[in-house]
């Protein structure tokens, strides 16, 4: 069984600080990313070497030595931040050590993947011709290799991260943050005497010894011992600063305007970084030409002046992220791609470069292909990254197929990143916990427990029920109604969902930085100031009616943006909550028309889609015919309509499956795909269903009321049970009173239970003084007294066993016996709906599979 605990808990907060970073600071990060993987190709290529010396040394032997400090830093800022700046408390150390598992483990696996790849060339190169024969000293040669040199020139890095990483978390058991990162520069230092500055200690004979035996462990102090854990804390560091500083940018954008003042700060602080940048890059060229014509080098990875440079290059690549300067930037919004194209850049290039010296071999061309260097380097980068996109590009659509194969529907991507991340690794927006204290801790008062494979059976029922040219919004808003909505989420996207419904831009935004990629479509109101943030985090708005649309394209105009904010338009069909009128085809023409707009879908609202009753049936229809006649009068204007949306949960349903008065549906009443009824050409199914299904309740395996519910139980399974814990048990005397108010007086001698769940974490109070129950060991235990804020009292009289430990359900099954949301609902005289959403945030949500 697997357990995980959500995100959006008060003990994870500290644990997914660094997740809240991802959106702002990627873009930037990946795009120089793939610049140091082609800077890592020109190390092995040598591009500048047919027409000058020193400028092929500079590129390759200054420049291009930013390149791999660069990996480490990122590697160190996304996930080893928490580890040694964070707080250490036990939820979030056990998060911690959950992130760095998966990265050591993705690290080990990538390794071990390159060294098998690069084993048959390694073997005609004759690097493994002294293995021949056992001996202690081949042995040792061999985990020398494995450990510290890389089976292959390139593949050093990875136990060098691996390495480099244990090495941090080990020392930071004993030492603080600041003693750490001066044993890391120590070590630096110390391996710079064995690379760059290795002529300097032959003057020490003493010294010279020691670094001898230091290079029969390691063949270069480049490794994961003297180089990469000072690279990966100086990373660490300015990830744990970035998430603990106020952002006045953000504060920024939530204004119409930016201020000029603002705005000139932000450039000035870049402009002073910039300058510092290039400062310490001229030091650093410096530096290494001095020791190349003194001929002090054993190695040129290292020198004094790259920590600086390192510094202020990834202080500038966030400084441009973050900055006014951004909003140009149109091109920058979908960077996400390149973290694994950029690996596989690293992981293939030197065997492009063979595979162009065989080329030029078969085509008599070496003389251009090889020999002149320039054109040997662009032909390898040129292979190089054709051969990443085209492996990408297969993993994606392998993806694709295994989601449709799985859930039946062509529309299912995953583009879910952190899968993809290898050189530069993310922390995952869940947390697992890696000990049952651990889940003690976590179940020590009141918890939510999902029940994913109910989720997923409900995704795939519903979606099986739909045409194929429909696609599948999951409607994730109210924190998945109460159910978690990063933990929801995470499990839809890995199903191969592509497109969420949210109510408000915040609960966008905290899906964004949790990783969710598809499309997010806000279904209510923004305020139009909120803008920037909306093209941020690449969020869709709903157009609430004509009046706000145009305020958001008067903003647009004025910051002079150039992309185009996606949106939905809402129409008012007679439900009059939001949506311009259905009648006013001009100002809905005029909102098409507007410059500002990506219209990515038009959708309405039916309001009596749960009323069966012949009054709700005319009223809907009525809806659908006025929607009906405003796509009409876009195609009749030559728009091109956008996809439509206009179910909700109980309009899916409606449309699936025969409507029962009485009893559940069978399994064999459900619909197949492959009936003719359900591969209806394209229009009619669109007429019937819309281009998307917005499926909100039914999606958590229950509907508003009791009736419904139990009408679909066999198709739907709920999701989530609610559990508190005992605290403690006592008697309860005759004429004693329990709980405020005097409201409960007992009239015989009882046994009470206290249940460390109030009406603080959703407990309707109007289940007080027996109108609502709960489970215990497969017995009914009526609420006494009025539901407190943190608290509440159950009557326990007449069931057997029961200890202050012990666990009450107040959603979910105990025995024989099962309390649903809706009947809770029914016993609060209000819908489930309302019951779900209101689950307060101090409850633990932990998935169960």
């Amino acid at each position: 069984m697997k357990r995980t605990l959500s995100p959006n808990t008060a003990a994870t907060s500290q644990s997914s600080s660094t997740s809240a970073q991802n959106t702002n600071c990627m873009q930037y990060l990946d795009i120089f990313r793939l610049v140091a993987a082609l800077l890592v190709v020109a190390i092995h290529t040598s591009p500048l070497s047919s027409f000058n010396a020193d400028a092929d040394f500079f590129l390759t032997r200054v420049l291009a030595r930013v390149a791999v400090p660069f990996f480490l830093m990122v590697t160190g800022f996304f996930v080893l931040s928490d580890a040694i700046y964070g707080k250490v408390e036990l939820l979030s150390a056990a998060s911690t050590h959950r992130k760095m598992k998966k990265y050591l483990k993705k690290t080990l696996l990538l390794y071990v993947f390159s060294i098998l790849l690069y084993f048959p060339v390694g073997l005609y190169a004759g690097h493994f011709q002294n293995f021949s024969s056992f001996s202690f000293e081949n042995l040792w040669k061999m985990i020398k290799m494995l450990l510290f040199d890389g089976t292959f020139y390139h593949l050093w890095y990875f136990p060098a991260c691996m390495i480099g990483m244990l090495l941090l978390l080990m020392l930071k058991r004993f030492l603080t943050a600041r003693i750490l990162m001066a044993v890391t520069v120590i070590l630096y230092f110390i391996g710079l005497f064995g690379d760059s500055y290795y002529g300097v200690i032959a003057f020490a004979p003493v010294l010279s010894k020691i670094y001898q035996f230091l290079f029969q462990i390691s063949t270069y102090t480049r490794n994961g011992i003297f180089f990469a854990p000072l690279f990966l804390l100086l990373g660490a560091k300015i990830g744990a600063k970035q998430a603990s500083k106020p952002s006045n940018d953000r504060q920024t954008l939530q204004k119409i305007s930016p201020s000029s003042a603002q705005n000139g700060n932000e450039l000035l602080y870049f402009g002073y970084l910039i300058c510092f940048l290039i400062g310490s890059f001229l030091l650093m060229t410096l530096e290494a030409f001095t020791l190349h014509r003194l001929n002090l080098q054993r190695h040129d990875s290292m020198y004094f002046s790259l920590i600086p440079v390192m510094y202020f290059l990834m202080k500038s690549l966030l400084s441009l992220n973050q900055s006014h300067l951004q909003k140009t930037q149109t091109t920058m919004r979908n960077t996400a791609c390149l973290r694994p194209i950029t690996t596989w850049i690293y992981i293939l290039h030197p065997l492009m470069i063979v595979v162009l010296r065989g080329l030029a071999k078969a085509t008599h061309q070496t003389a251009l292909l090889v020999e002149n260097s320039l054109i040997h380097y662009i032909g390898v980068c040129i292979l190089s990254v054709l051969v990443s996109v085209g492996i990408h590009r297969l993993r994606n659509l392998f993806t694709a197929f295994c989601a449709d194969s799985q859930y039946g529907t062509a529309h299912k991507k995953n583009n879910n990143t952190e899968n993809n991340i290898y050189l530069i690794n993310t922390p995952s927006s869940t947390e697992y916990f890696p000990s049952d204290a651990h889940n003690q801790l976590t179940q020590e008062r009141a918890w939510i427990e999902l029940d994913m494979e109910a989720l997923r059976q409900n995704v795939m029922f519903l979606q099986s029920q739909l045409p194929r040219n429909c696609r599948f919004m999951p409607i994730v808003k109210a924190n998945a109604y109460g159910h978690g909505a990063v933990l929801i989420a995470n499990a839809l996207q890995d199903m191969g969902v592509s497109s969420y419904g949210v109510a408000t831009l915040q609960e966008g935004i905290e899906l964004r930085q949790h990783g969710i990629t598809g499309e997010l479509l806000i279904l209510g109101y923004t305020a139009p100031a909120q803008l920037p943030l909306l093209l941020q985090y690449r969020l869709t708005q709903t157009l609430v009616d004509y009046s706000y649309a145009t305020q958001l394209a008067d903003i647009w105009e004025h910051l002079h943006y150039t992309e185009k904010l996606h949106v939905h338009l809402g129409i008012d069909t007679g439900m009059h909550r939001i949506g311009e009128r259905s009648e006013h085809i001009d100002k809905i023409i005029t909102i098409f028309q507007l410059k500002a707009f990506q219209m990515d879908g038009i959708f309405t609202h039916l309001a009596t889609s749960d009323i069966k009753e012949k009054n709700g049936i005319i009223f809907q229809e009525a809806q659908k015919r006025a929607f009906s006649n405003v796509i009409a009068a876009l195609e009749q204007q030559n728009f091109q309509c956008p996809p439509i949306h206009f179910l909700a949960s109980y309009g899916t349903l409606n449309n699936t499956l025969p409507a029962k008065k009485n009893g559940a549906i069978s399994p064999s009443e459900k619909v197949n795909t492959a009936n003719s009824d359900y591969n209806r050409h394209l229009t009619d199914s669109i007429h019937t269903y819309g281009s998307y299904v917005r499926v909100g309740i039914a999606l958590y395996g229950v509907l508003s009321n009791k009736q419904d519910t139990l009408q679909w139980q066999n198709c739907l399974k709920p999701v989530l049970s609610l559990k508190a814990k005992i605290v403690s048990v006592r008697p309860l005397y005759k004429n004693e009173s329990a709980g405020y108010g005097l409201q409960f007086i007992s009239d015989r001698n009882r046994t009470i239970a206290t249940l460390a769940i109030g009406y603080a974490d959703g407990l309707p109070r109007s289940l007080s003084n027996q109108k609502g129950y709960v489970l215990i060991n497969g017995y009914k235990a009526p609420i006494i007294g009025s539901v407190c804020m943190d608290m509440t009292i159950v009557d326990v009289t007449d069931i057997p066993d029961v200890s202050a430990g012990g666990i009450a359900v107040v959603i979910g099954k105990s025995g024989a016996l099962e309390s649903s949301a809706s009947d809770i609902a029914e016993c609060a005289g209000t819908i489930t709906n309302d019951i779900l959403s209101r689950l307060g945030g101090r409850l633990e949500r932990i998935s169960i599979e």
